[in-house]
Parts: structure tokens; C-alpha cells; sequence
């Protein structure tokens, strides 16, 4: 067979295997390349290379989706209207996932729950559910209510009630994730095997009410956190989740948050690797934000141009080597803006590896 001839059988192999999704965004690939007239593009008269390319661009970025956090504010028809526009603006610009966050008890109307669950569906938009940071299953200290008074709940059942109420919340408005903060080590502070003794039994009941309620289409996301003080080390988490169920628990890993822990370091790689010797096959839960920090950790959220590490960049060249799916959530000051920049910085990203590595990777 001619080279010639080769290249055209070729040309044709890869095409045929372009579904109509992968066809639009091979093509939209193509134009940002620069390299052709676009009457070219459309009759697709352009090198084999590049549509491999193209084509192993776009299912490396089906690995990784963007999103934002929404906070449950004001009134509950101000934050059923504010969902609409912000979901129909997700809709716009690429943005994949959903997290919104749960004040008071954990709870919120229905009409901000039906306004998630119809604007999800309408908009293929993931939805996550974040409860209130007061949380602390380590407090086993009864709860002083505001005249001073003893009562007789526990703290420690009382974060399992509002865990309840974000799970049944989530549950109703179709989200398939709670994220959540553990708590305080307390007097665990130098008994960290008790602590992580302690959360487990927590959490198992947690997941025995939602067994008991029929929920299971819910998630338990422990998140790491960005103080030494707060439980939720990525070790930690990781080993609560294989002690449990990883199929029912699974840690949200905020790399600032972790940055922050370790007093301004973090290794990407060893990140990424722990993940993947948990389970390489799962697509894990991110937050992203360039953050300022102190003595103690983690101290305020910065927006992208203030250039504030960790290093987004570094970040996703682990998660593009290392062949790991993620859903990143964008928790800047700046939340669509800097979302759909970071969604614009992966696409550069991956269509660089991916021109750079040929057809090297295979992909699934």
C-alpha cells in the first residue's frame, strides 16, 4: 500500500470514530490550532496528526470539569431567582458542576430546591451540596443555648441532625454530594488514632439513618482542611473512606486547604498518586483558590489575578499525566469570572499535552 493511500485509510479510521460531540469539538479544537481556512476545517482537509490531536484533546478534557459555589443567602426567592441565572449562566460558558451552600440547619426551600433539581437536569449541570461549617462530630460537649443554659444535646449529635438535613436536602434537589468539615481535634489534639476512631463511629451512624431513609444516592465528603487544628488530613480522610465504604465516603480534597495545612507546601504529584492508589478509577471532588495564609494556616480566599499560590498550572499537569478525573470547584472571591478562566487554562493545558505527546496516551 502507497504512503499515500496509508494516510488517506488512516484519515478515515480516526474520523469514523468521532462521535457528533467529539466532531463539534474537534472542529472548534482545529480553529483555535490557527493553522487552517475554515472552508478546510469544515471539509475536514486538514493533517491526520491534527484530528488526533484535536480528537484526544477533547476526551482528555471530558477527565476534567469546572465548577462554582453558590451560598444560600438572603431570602429564599432571591436565592431560587439567583439560582436560575446563575445556572442558565453555567450553561453558557461551559461550566460543569454545582456546589451550594447550606446555612442554618441545613436546610432551604422547596422552591430552591425544585429551581437546582429542574435547572440541573435542563442544563446536564452536576449538583453538590456544602453544610454549614459549624459541623463538629469530635464535640461531645453539651450545647450552651443563647441565655446561657445547659441543654441536654450534645454537640457531636446535633452536627449528625444538620448532616441529616444536608444529606435529605441533597437527596430532594437531586445533588449527589455533601461536603462537609469534621470538626475540631479538641481534646483529641494528641490522640489522633482516637479521633479518627471517633468520626468513623460518627459517620457510621450517619450512613446507617441514611440506609434506614432509603437515601443512597448521596455521597459523604469529609474535607480536608487548612488548619492543624481541624481534623481532616488527606491521610486521614483516605482512610476513613477504605475503613467505611469508599463507595459511600469520599474526601473532597481543597488543594488550598492542604497547601495551607502543610505551612505553604504542597507536592501535586503525591497528591494525585495517593488518589489514584485509593481508587484510579474515580472521579474525584476538588476545590480550588489561591489563598493567603498564617501562622496557623489557611487565612482568606484571594482572586486569581492576585497571583497567590497553590499553582493551578501544577496542579492540572499532575492531574493530565497522572490520568485522573476531577471536578474542580472554583471557591475564589471571584466565582464565575475566575471559574471560567480556570476552565480556559485546563483546555490550554490539555491541548498542549495533547499536541506535545502526539498519540502517545491512550485513551479510553
Amino acid at each position: 500500500m502507497s504512503k499515500v493511500k496509508k494516510k488517506v485509510t488512516k484519515k478515515k479510521s480516526v474520523v469514523e470514530e468521532l462521535t457528533i460531540e467529539d466532531m463539534d469539538c474537534v472542529l472548534e479544537t482545529l480553529r483555535r490550532m490557527g493553522k487552517y481556512e475554515e472552508e478546510e476545517i469544515e471539509n475536514l482537509e486538514v493533517e491526520v496528526g491534527d484530528i488526533g490531536n484535536a480528537l484526544k484533546s477533547c476526551r482528555l478534557k471530558k477527565m476534567v470539569s469546572i465548577g462554582i459555589s453558590v451560598l444560600r443567602n438572603g431570602t429564599i426567592k432571591g436565592t431560587e431567582e439567583r439560582i436560575i441565572v446563575t445556572m442558565r449562566e453555567m450553561n453558557n460558558t461551559g461550566l460543569g458542576v454545582l456546589e451550594f451552600s447550606l446555612k442554618g440547619l441545613g436546610k432551604t426551600g422547596e422552591n430552591v430546591k425544585k429551581a437546582i433539581k429542574v435547572n440541573a437536569e435542563k442544563y446536564g449541570i452536576k449538583v453538590t451540596v456544602h453544610a454549614p461549617y459549624y459541623i463538629n462530630l469530635l464535640n461531645d460537649d453539651v450545647i450552651i443555648d443563647k441565655k446561657g443554659k445547659e441543654t441536654k444535646i450534645r454537640m457531636s449529635d446535633f452536627s449528625k441532625e444538620i448532616l441529616m438535613n444536608c444529606i435529605r436536602s441533597a437527596h430532594q434537589m437531586g445533588a449527589k454530594r455533601v461536603v462537609f468539615h469534621v470538626g475540631f481535634y479538641g481534646k483529641y489534639k494528641y490522640e489522633k488514632d482516637l479521633a479518627l476512631q471517633k468520626v468513623e463511629t460518627e459517620l457510621k451512624e450517619v450512613m446507617q439513618r441514611m440506609e434506614q431513609e432509603g437515601i443512597q444516592d448521596v455521597i459523604l465528603s469529609p474535607e480536608t482542611t487548612g488548619k492543624k487544628s481541624i481534623f481532616g488530613s488527606l491521610d486521614e480522610l483516605i482512610m476513613i473512606a477504605k475503613d467505611l465504604d469508599l463507595n459511600k465516603i469520599e474526601p473532597a480534597i481543597d488543594i488550598a486547604h492542604i497547601y495551607a495545612r502543610n505551612n505553604g507546601k504542597i507536592n501535586y504529584e503525591e497528591v494525585i498518586d495517593k488518589l489514584k492508589e485509593a481508587n484510579e478509577e474515580k472521579r474525584w471532588y476538588m476545590h480550588y483558590t489561591p489563598v493567603t495564609i498564617g501562622k496557623k494556616g489557611e487565612l482568606r480566599h484571594e482572586g486569581l489575578s492576585s497571583m497567590k499560590p497553590p499553582d493551578f498550572n501544577l496542579l492540572m499537569k499532575a492531574v493530565i499525566d497522572k490520568k485522573i478525573k476531577v471536578e474542580i470547584i472554583n471557591e475564589s472571591p471571584r466565582n464565575i469570572e475566575d471559574a471560567i478562566r480556570l476552565k480556559k487554562r485546563t483546555e490550554r493545558l490539555i491541548e498542549d499535552v495533547a499536541v506535545q505527546d502526539g498519540m502517545r496516551m491512550i485513551l479510553e
